[in-house]
């Protein structure tokens, strides 16, 4: 696979996903940010930016000069709940179900992919206690204004993104932290990260 690639063209050439101009905007955006703040709606394609980007990261990108020998690098996607963490791994499993990817799957979980790259693509329901210490070159937020507990409320996701945005800072500017969701109110971490960032 071609170290070069854009990840347009590799959405194309090898997904075979035909992308909208507006979510090859976002995918360039997160191409070239450390980090992405996503506002989109409902139906918008979020998740398939989100897992288009997490093959992109864990196939394409040579991020090998970041990682001590032996270390696992990490591709994280975090969902508000397991059922959404589920799906965006089937939409990721699918992709490597094509013939140019199929080869480089080392073994699969319900919510790990092994490939034989020396990259596992995780998808889990937010926690900031479940991926503490994991080598992340990226990690996606999915529908982050929306994580919240009945123990933490809208703190949830405060304590998610402090807990796993600070696992990217070993791949330095190559390290992607990625927060999409549809908006929910002027409160919580996705509201208070979008307007720091504007």
């Amino acid at each position: 696979m071609a170290r070069a690639r854009s990840v347009i063209s590799f959405a194309g050439d090898v997904l075979g996903v035909s992308l909208y101009p507006r979510q090859k905007e976002a995918l360039r955006g997160v191409a070239s940010h450390e980090l992405s703040l996503l506002c989109l709606g409902r139906r918008s394609g979020k998740t398939l930016v989100a897992c288009i980007w997490a093959v992109y990261d864990a196939v394409v990108r040579d991020l090998s000069e970041h990682v001590r020998p032996g270390e696992t690098r990490y591709v994280v996607v975090v969902a508000t709940a397991r059922d959404q963490a589920r799906r965006a791994f089937q939409v990721i499993r699918s992709f490597f179900d094509l013939p140019l990817l199929s080869p480089l799957v080392a073994r699969d979980t319900n919510e790990e992919l092994h490939l034989t790259t020396g990259v596992v693509i995780k998808c889990l329901p937010c926690s900031a206690r479940s991926t503490r210490g994991l080598a992340i070159s990226t990690v996606i937020f999915d529908e982050l204004a929306h994580f919240i507990d009945t123990e933490n409320g809208y703190q949830a996701g405060e304590q998610v993104y402090r807990a796993l945005a600070p696992s990217v800072a070993q791949f330095g500017d190559a390290g992607r932290i990625v927060c999409l969701s549809t908006p929910r109110g002027q409160r919580g971490i996705f509201w208070r990260l979008w307007n720091v960032e504007k």
